[in-house]
């Protein structure tokens, strides 16, 4: 029963109070292994853009918003050089945000996909 989709629902329910449910997680992401987590979120950043640079820092700033992980470890899942690049990255990106209006649709997409994510 232990990792069941009726014991991830149980837990949600008896142990996650209900206003704060959209900011955790879901639970049966959070068990796979990082591997896998990082796939499911390079398949969201793919089905984004085609330029490979852009797919890789939305790589990074979607693993960054959404999972628990550490900068070292989103670091090393997607071959940034340190925990402080990880950071850099999703900075920029969100100084793009406010001036260049393609950056801006593909972190909106990006944080819509991130929701289902959760």
């Amino acid at each position: 029963m232990a990792g069941s989709r009726s014991f991830i629902e149980l837990i949600k329910r008896e142990m996650v109070p209900r206003g704060h449910e959209k900011g955790i997680a879901r639970l049966e992401e959070l068990q796979m292994p990082p591997s896998t987590v990082r796939d499911s979120m390079w398949r969201r950043a793919c089905a984004i853009t085609g330029d490979d640079k852009l797919r890789r820092k939305l790589l990074i700033y979607g693993l960054k918003k959404s999972t628990p992980f550490s900068l070292a470890q989103i670091a090393g899942m997607t071959g940034a050089k340190s925990g402080n690049a990880v950071c850099q990255v999703v900075r920029r990106l969100e100084r793009a945000r406010r001036d260049d209006p393609g950056i801006r649709a593909a972190l909106a997409e990006m944080d819509q996909k991130r929701r289902g994510f959760r």
